[in-house]
């Protein structure tokens, strides 16, 4: 996320929590490589998907920064 890529996971409850579909990723089903590949080429083929997915990025890794983890943390014992 933080490396200016799209991102192609595993659509996972754990993974869910922080990436949106198609706004922040592209999921594939877990343990199907022919999903992957049509992900992968999803994303090859949209350079405006692919740009758009790196722009929300950009904004949502500000979220689990140190500092703002940190902030988060001090803010739940204050």
């Amino acid at each position: 996320m933080a490396c200016d890529c799209p991102i192609i996971a595993s659509n996972l409850p754990s993974i869910n929590e922080v990436l949106k579909p198609d706004v922040n990723c592209r999921y594939f089903e877990s343990e199907n490589a022919e999903d992957l590949a049509n992900q992968i080429m999803t994303l090859l083929k949209s350079k405006e998907l692919c740009e758009n997915m790196v722009s929300n990025n950009r904004v949502l890794v500000e979220n689990f920064s140190w500092t703002q983890r940190a902030q988060i943390i001090y803010d739940f014992i204050v």
